[in-house]
């Protein structure tokens, strides 16, 4: 009886007992990588920190008139709090990730190409490689998203990561020129860098990073 007085004041004061939906586990597909996530849900918050990967290659990628073999690394590992302002599905999210994502690239030079304005044989370039990296390693984001109740799940979301303007590295390496020759080549390979550099940097987009993730969450 005691204990029923108490629900009633309770709900009638506005501060009803909130069960927790517990603990889950969830694989997810995202543009950040594929991987798991640990969740805790309790009420209108939840917990949840994950850990996603992914390599792949993009054949004849043509950056600046060079064409290049590219093989994005992606390693990321995630913290976020999500709060449901209406209780059931809907959520904004919010955290830091770490991350340690890198692409490589490897030029395809089966014909003349221009390096800093002057134009070389293959055989005197050698090898063209070039790297894009984020040299900030912690990254704030921000998300909404859908989150289906139930003892199986399906999640949704979308959001953003401030990553920072990644930064370009461009080589020559091997080739036929020597001497003063090769000088004016690796000038102009650091030529070419800078130009991709402010590229980059001119494009305000390029430093926020899409989100968009699908996962399968199974409560314990």
């Amino acid at each position: 009886m005691r204990t029923r007085w108490i629900a009633c004041l309770l709900l009638f004061t506005g501060v009803a007992p909130v069960s927790a939906q517990g603990l889950g586990v969830s694989g997810v597909a995202s543009t950040l990588g594929l991987g798991a996530e640990l969740s805790y849900r309790t009420g209108s918050l939840g917990f949840r920190g994950g850990y996603m990967l992914f390599n792949y290659s993009r054949n004849d990628q043509l950056v600046e008139g060079v064409r290049y073999d590219l093989k994005p690394k992606l390693r990321n590992a995630q913290l976020g709090l999500d709060v449901y302002p209406l209780g059931k599905v809907f959520r904004l999210s919010g955290g830091l990730a770490y991350a340690v994502s890198r692409a490589e690239g490897l030029g395809v030079l089966d014909q003349p190409i221009v390096v800093g304005g002057q134009s070389y044989q293959p055989s005197e370039v050698g090898e063209l490689v070039g790297e894009l990296r984020y040299d900030r390693k912690w990254m704030p984001w921000v998300g909404l998203g859908v989150a289906s109740g139930g003892r199986v799940a399906v999640t949704f979301d979308v959001g953003v990561m401030f990553a920072g303007h990644p930064t370009v590295q461009l080589s020559a390496s091997g080739g036929s020129l020597t001497g003063p020759e090769r000088v004016v080549l690796d000038q102009n390979v650091a030529m070419e860098e800078l130009e991709l550099q402010q590229a980059i940097d001119d494009e305000k987009w390029a430093k926020y990073y899409p989100i968009v993730s699908l996962g399968l969450r199974f409560r314990l």
